[in-house]
C-alpha cells in the first residue's frame, strides 16, 4: 500500500495512476475560487492548462513527486515537487483548510525528498500572492518582490532545511 500516515481521518501517500483526473478538478476548484481573481484571462487560462490530468501524469512520468491527502478515499489535498526541493503545486479542499493539510503535505514531500538527496538544504516555490501568508507560517520566506510570468503572480519564497 502507498499511504502512510493516518492523521484526523486523513491519509497522506503517493499518488497513484488514475487519480490525476480528480487532483486536477481539486486544483481547479480551490485555484479559481482563491487564485484566480489575482490573475489575467491569460494566466487562468496558462494555469489551468498546466494542470490538465494528461499535464499531472506527464510530470510524474518525468520524475516529479506527487503526494495526496484523502479521507473516504476522497483526494482532498495534494502537492506537486519538481527537482527534489521545489513545490510546483500545493492544494487543499476549502473544507480543510486551517487543519494542518498543507503543513503536512510540504514535510511528507521533504521527507520523500530527503530519501533521495540526504544533504538538501531547501525548499521553495513561487508562491501565489493568496498562498504567500501560508508559506510563511510554514518557515518560507520571500526572496524577491512579486513576478508576473505567462500572466500569473507569484512570489519567490525559500525554507532553509536544518
Amino acid at each position: 500500500m502507498l499511504y502512510f500516515k493516518i492523521m484526523n481521518d486523513c491519509v497522506f501517500g503517493k499518488f497513484e495512476i488514475g487519480e490525476e483526473t480528480a487532483i486536477s478538478h481539486l486544483i481547479k476548484t480551490v485555484f479559481d475560487e482563491f487564485a484566480a481573481p489575482d490573475y489575467s484571462p491569460a494566466g487562468n487560462t496558462f494555469f489551468h492548462a498546466y494542470i490538465e490530468p494528461d499535464r499531472l501524469l506527464e510530470r510524474f512520468s518525468n520524475g516529479d513527486v506527487l503526494l495526496t491527502a484523502k479521507t473516504n478515499n476522497r483526494i482532498i489535498g495534494m502537492i506537486e515537487v519538481s527537482d527534489q526541493n521545489h513545490i510546483c503545486l500545493l492544494f487543499v479542499d476549502k473544507a480543510w483548510h486551517g487543519k494542518g493539510i498543507a503543513k503536512r503535505l510540504v514535510a511528507r514531500a521533504i521527507a520523500t525528498s530527503r530519501e533521495k538527496d540526504t544533504e538538501l538544504k531547501y525548499f521553495e516555490v513561487n508562491s501565489s500572492p493568496y498562498a504567500e501568508r501560508i508559506y510563511a507560517r510554514m518557515g518560507f520566506t520571500k526572496t524577491a518582490d512579486i513576478q508576473d510570468v505567462n500572466g500569473l503572480k507569484f512570489i519567490p519564497m525559500k525554507m532553509e532545511l536544518p
